[in-house]
């Protein structure tokens, strides 16, 4: 009786302990997302492409400048034939990052058109801080607005991609995911699809993929907030059809 009474207690101290272990690394990867979150609001990538914009011929077949976050770094996007493709997007980056080289890395570069794809990570970032999701909303709204501004000024065509809500959140990232993602998501893209007009295409990626659905179904999402093959594919035609003929 007593050896069973050590192994039971032996049992609930190892429950306790394990228990608190799981609260203590989940408050540690609250802090760490917390801290990413903040990270993403500062500027870090504004002289990446300094040297290779340098080196881009100054004058002769039009330019396709596709500009945003790692969503538009995995579209693959191939310029139309008689065109040159400039990549200019960041993995991780936000809207609010892109404020500090869109200068240089988009109307600099004077492209015949440019494809603007991010504003995840901006909300993403905006719902994990306290207090911070309706103004972080408005500010990724904001820089959006400001990105087309600035490309119309330049003459630049723009086609805009809406934001893509998130799929499923796994397991793992349960006791991280910020809550209200979505919600800002939906809100953010009523906004960017009022900005359609001359000179500004307006492709509705979120709802050609999620098809109204609460989140993004599967066979789009490779995780929370990356596509799939198939997902950029459909992107993919979506935009060549929506680019100025020449």
């Amino acid at each position: 009786m007593r050896a069973s009474g050590i192994a039971i207690g032996g049992l609930a101290f190892m429950a306790v302990g394990l228990a608190l272990a799981v609260l203590l690394a989940g408050r540690g990867l609250d802090y760490f997302f917390l801290e990413r979150a903040r990270l993403r609001l500062e500027p870090v990538f504004d002289r990446v492409f300094r040297e290779a914009n340098a080196a881009l011929p100054q004058a002769g077949t039009p330019r396709l400048v596709i500009f945003g976050d790692s969503r538009a770094v995995q579209l693959r996007l191939d310029a139309p034939k008689g065109w040159q493709r400039v990549e200019r997007a960041i993995s991780g980056e936000t809207t609010a990052q892109m404020r500090y080289r869109i200068a240089q890395d988009v109307v600099g570069l004077a492209p015949r058109a440019v494809v603007l794809f991010a504003g995840i990570n901006d909300l993403v970032a905006a719902a994990a801080l306290p207090g911070q999701a309706h103004a972080g909303l408005d500010a990724t709204v904001a820089n959006l607005t400001d990105f087309v501004r600035q490309a119309r000024a330049a003459g630049i065509e723009v086609v805009l991609l809406t934001i893509v809500r998130p799929a499923a959140v796994r397991l793992i990232r349960w006791p991280i995911w910020p809550a209200g993602v979505a919600e800002l998501v939906a809100a953010a893209n009523v906004r960017l699809r009022a900005l359609a007009g001359p000179g500004v295409t307006v492709i509705d990626a979120d709802a050609m993929l999620s098809g109204g659905a609460a989140v993004l179904p599967a066979r789009f999402a490779t995780d929370e907030v990356h596509l799939s093959d198939e997902a950029n594919a459909a992107l993919r035609r979506a935009i060549l059809a929506a680019l100025p003929a020449d």
